[in-house]
């Protein structure tokens, strides 16, 4: 209340005296920051009556216009093609509409709007099963929960992985009982020797007694000619799981 009677009397002739805000403030007791803060808090004054655009103003609205059609136009395009398109692509969709934008603008117009490219899930198959090299029977038969013995059973993979320089390819050799990583090797290949070379260090380190299974899908490096020697001169057993099914190597297929 004290602030709403400042306002009404300060700067008018009250019983023929002017008096400033600040010395109505000051004998009411009012700091000055509250009297700035109460001026601050009034609604602005009605504005004036809008006036018709003139020739600098429509070019801005016109250029306005524009934007929003160049804007609408790079949605459509990330939403009918799925959210694939990078910058690049879009640059070139964009020209194709009667767009003309550098690849930084397109970057800029991407970014503002997050249509960020969707990258497509990069797989490799290590697994050639369709060869006619002899398959090996399944021994297994899912049955891991009953190998209770280190080095009664050992499974083989292959698996990848993407790197800076390209794809690297590992094969491991697992103990069924112990879950223990007995054997590995890595290359930048898939041929028989690499998984030669993991079955070798395994049998280096374990030194297994006759009769042991060693267990893999049917690709081509496992069912190879050299790999079936390997196992024959280490007087070991081949088993292999049946076609298109990952469970029958399942522990193996974790790792």
């Amino acid at each position: 209340m004290k602030y709403a009677f400042v306002q009404s009397h300060a700067e008018r002739p009250h019983q023929g005296q002017t008096h400033s805000p600040r010395a109505y403030c000051k004998a009411f007791g009012l700091s000055r920051s509250g009297w700035q803060a109460y001026q601050r808090r009034q609604p602005a004054p009605e504005q004036a009556p809008v006036q018709p655009l003139a020739s600098g103003d429509a070019d801005l609205t016109s250029k306005a216009s524009r934007k929003q059609a160049l804007d609408d136009a790079a949605r459509q395009i990330h939403a009918k093609a799925r959210s694939c398109y990078g910058a690049i692509r879009m640059q070139a969709a964009l020209q194709r509409r009667g767009r003309t934008l550098s690849l930084s603008s397109t970057k800029r117009l991407t970014r503002r709007f997050g249509l960020a490219q969707r990258q497509k899930l990069r797989r490799v198959c290590t697994t050639d099963s369709k060869h006619g090299l002899p398959i090996a029977a399944n021994l297994l038969a899912q049955r891991f929960d009953l190998i209770h013995t280190p080095n009664r059973v050992w499974l083989c993979d292959i698996t990848y992985i993407d790197t800076g320089e390209g794809w690297v390819y590992l094969a491991g050799v697992k103990n069924a009982c112990s879950k223990k990583l007995v054997g590995w090797a890595s290359a930048q290949h898939m041929r028989t020797e690499l998984v030669m070379d993991a079955l070798a260090m395994a049998i280096r380190q374990e030194r297994p007694k006759p009769g042991l299974i060693c267990h893999s899908d049917r690709g081509s490096q496992y069912a190879s000619a050299a790999y079936r020697k390997m196992l024959d001169a280490n007087q070991m057993q081949a088993s292999m799981s049946r076609a298109g099914n990952c469970y029958d190597n399942a522990p193996m297929e974790s790792f």
